[in-house]
């Protein structure tokens, strides 16, 4: 687990910020100067024009344009570096095909190295990890817990 634990701190570190995701925010009312009175009316609490609409989801163009960006940079030193310490489970195709779908490389070496600990590939847990289930989870049921 200590390459896991190396891989994580890096992610933290370097690439914190390089994934970017689009969501949707909503902005309190404002609040009055005098905050110990409460408003006059429950109306007053929240009107549709004091919250934001979320943003639209993103089309498929755009969805289709970061897949694009993600795989344009085909020397992914962190990709590389996975593929090499799990030379035997993956190769670095498959390691940025997961990270391109959206799994973090925090995950991608959990399954990995959960899968060299109990003979279930990483694409099995990966694909668990996505429908839901927590690490915890999985372990629990393919008997790591």
């Amino acid at each position: 687990m200590s390459k896991t634990l190396t891989y994580s701190l890096i992610l933290l570190f370097i690439l914190g910020g390089c994934r970017s995701t689009t969501q949707g925010s909503v902005t309190a009312p404002p609040v009055a100067e005098d905050s110990t009175s409460p408003p006059a009316n429950s109306q007053d609490l929240a009107t549709p024009h004091s919250i934001q609409e979320p943003q639209s989801a993103q089309t498929d163009e755009e969805i289709q344009q970061e897949i694009d960006a993600c795989y344009a940079n085909p020397d992914h030193p962190i990709g590389q570096q996975i593929a090499a310490d799990y030379a035997g489970q993956t190769t670095y195709s498959e390691v940025m095909d997961w990270f391109c779908s959206g799994f973090e490389f925090e995950d991608i070496l959990t399954a990995l190295e959960t899968a060299d600990l109990s003979g279930y590939h990483a694409e099995i847990l990966l694909t668990m990890l996505e429908y839901g289930q927590t690490w915890e989870e999985i372990w629990a049921e393919i008997g790591l817990k």
